[in-house]
């Protein structure tokens, strides 16, 4: 994705919300001008505001549902609009509290939203995106408050979400520089210089993930080595929603093939496809989160966008 075509999703967006939500959808097929793919965009970055409103994001399910698994309750972040701006809280158990807010932030600055807020493995810090104007930037702030700084020393250009490693010392990410998406990573202590893994790659919304071992990072339809030098592609296997097996070794993703959308499995050591299972139209992903393994690993848990309509 190129800046200008971002640049177009963005203002697009920022539009569509001024209208009022029965008239979204006429205006994006007007304003879009029969472009599908910038329509779905469009409506994933609204579909993705609308449930940040109290929706937890497939991270914080994952650590939920492990915590469970374990006779523990563990925290996880949530995006909140309860005091009117969009805050970022730390639950715990039935208890919460702000980590977040716009008043964190200087005055004057305007924080639009925040996006897919993430907990380091340790539970100490938080990245999240927040949007302002055409783009966004990844921040990072402690768990037990205090001032947000930038993740990165970067000024130009847009970020996106990613995902942190296993030890916490580094997190994976798209920024969107001069006219190109590439593959980052930055250490985790804040203002730091980002490492290219990769220039130009391709991206759709999707979000990389780490392997457990912290071995390979998962995007698109390749793995790549943290440290840039070897790739490994997985050709028409390539989905954008994944999750590793607790072992690492296999990758499980799924893919949108017409009205289908396909589970599958890659074995990571040979390269092996295995389908298992259409989960049908009706079960589209409805965001670029990725895929949430159970504990026992026998299922998944990922958002679906549903609506209805009443007289």
């Amino acid at each position: 994705m190129t800046s200008s075509r971002w640049q177009e999703i963005e203002r697009l967006y920022h539009l569509a919300l001024q209208q009022d939500p029965e008239k979204r959808e006429a205006f994006l097929e007007k304003g879009c001008e029969g472009d599908e793919s910038l329509q779905r965009e469009v409506k994933s970055l609204l579909a993705s505001r609308s449930e940040a409103k109290d929706f937890i994001e497939s991270p914080a399910l994952e650590i939920t549902a492990k915590a469970i698994a374990k006779g523990r309750v563990e925290q996880h972040p949530d995006l909140t609009d309860r005091n009117g701006p969009q805050e970022i809280w730390l639950r715990k158990g039935d208890s919460d509290r702000p980590v977040v807010t716009a008043r964190n932030f200087p005055a004057g600055e305007t924080t639009q939203m925040f996006w897919r807020p993430t907990l380091s493995p340790n539970a100490d810090r938080v990245i999240y995106l927040r949007v302002r104007g055409a783009s966004g930037r990844l921040w990072i702030s402690a768990a037990s408050g205090g001032s947000p700084i930038n993740l990165t020393d970067e000024t130009e250009g847009g970020e996106f979400f990613g995902s942190w490693s296993p030890d916490g010392g580094w997190y994976v990410y798209f920024a969107l520089r001069n006219g190109r998406t590439d593959l980052m990573k930055v250490k985790t202590i804040g203002q730091a210089t980002p490492v290219t893994l990769k220039a130009n790659v391709t991206f759709g919304y999707a979000t990389p993930i780490w392997s457990p071992s912290g071995d390979w990072i998962a995007y698109g339809q390749e793995l790549i080595s943290p440290d840039g030098k070897t790739t490994r592609p997985l050709g028409s296997k390539g989905g954008g929603r994944y999750a590793f097996s607790a072992d690492g070794k296999l990758l499980y993703g799924m893919r949108s093939e017409g009205e289908h959308n396909m589970l599958f499995s890659v074995d990571i050591a040979t390269g092996a496809e295995k389908v298992l299972g259409d989960l049908g139209k009706n079960y589209s992903p409805a965001t670029a989160s990725n895929l949430s393994l159970a504990p026992d690993g026998k299922s998944f848990v990922y958002d679906v966008r549903k609506s209805k309509l009443n007289l």
